[in-house]
């Protein structure tokens, strides 16, 4: 992976890394952008994006309000050369309001605020790259997605722990991909989704440790989580100034 000095990106990912590919323009076929979502163009995309992810699945699917936002939840995309939205996540930090998993888990994600933890939570995931990438595609897009969601949760505003709310048949995923474990005994009905949830939990710590080890390392790496495919310490630390200017104007 690779990103650009131009602050209105927070970066780009090569889906198709190779040494011939580095340094290249943003013109390169497989390079995605990283944005924040920030426009009423960028809203619809999202929105028509998740919707397309979530009626083959048969859920109603969350509505994102990306002109509403303010400093506590942003929704990333990423854009594909042709500028079409081909991956999408939101971030939400706790507030006054809470968390969307509050709704149907508010005990268990009390117990831990009772504990000390500072909380948030991942919502409205998807990737559809279409005709613009293949399964590795796949993977570096929601990488680089869920890399600079965590620099904003846990290096802008240390959060000590995330949460998610997944369908019953998605728990192996994100147990697998990201190391999330069960927070609830069982599932519950999610009303933004109409759906059954469950709610996953996962220590930010550990997300240090996997990044630390991992990222950046591609198929090179033999873990077969998706954390080979975030960005490396090295753009992690450009990725966390580049955020910071772009939030810092985004809400002034």
């Amino acid at each position: 992976m690779s990103f650009h000095e131009d602050h209105s990106l927070l970066g780009f990912v090569d889906t198709q890394p190779a040494p011939a590919f580095l340094g290249h323009s943003e013109s390169v076929p497989g390079r995605m952008r990283i944005r924040l979502a920030s426009s009423m163009w960028h809203e619809g995309e999202v929105n028509a994006l998740l919707q397309r992810k979530y009626t083959e699945r048969g859920y109603d699917a969350p509505l994102v309000n990306v002109l509403s936002s303010d400093d506590r939840t942003i929704t990333l995309c990423a854009e594909a050369p042709s500028r079409r939205v081909v991956g999408t996540i939101t971030l939400r930090l706790d507030g006054p309001a809470g968390l969307g998993c509050d709704g149907a888990f508010h005990d268990e994600v009390q117990a831990f605020r009772l504990q000390g933890e500072s909380v948030c939570e991942l919502g409205s995931f998807g990737v559809d790259l279409g005709d613009e990438g293949d399964a590795t595609a796949s993977r570096y897009v929601r990488g680089a997605l869920i890399h600079v969601a965590y620099i904003y949760g846990r290096l802008i505003h240390r959060a000590t722990r995330v949460f998610i709310e997944v369908n019953p048949h998605h728990v192996q995923f994100y147990s697998r991909a990201m190391g999330f474990a069960a927070a609830s005994a069982g599932q519950r009905h999610c009303a933004r989704a109409n759906a059954p949830a469950v709610l996953l939990q996962l220590p930010l710590d550990y997300v240090d440790r996997q990044l630390d080890m991992h990222g950046g390392r591609g198929s090179a790496s033999r873990s077969r989580s998706l954390y080979p495919y975030c960005f490396s310490p090295d753009e992690e630390r450009g990725l966390l100034g580049r955020l910071s200017v772009a939030m810092q104007r985004m809400f002034q």
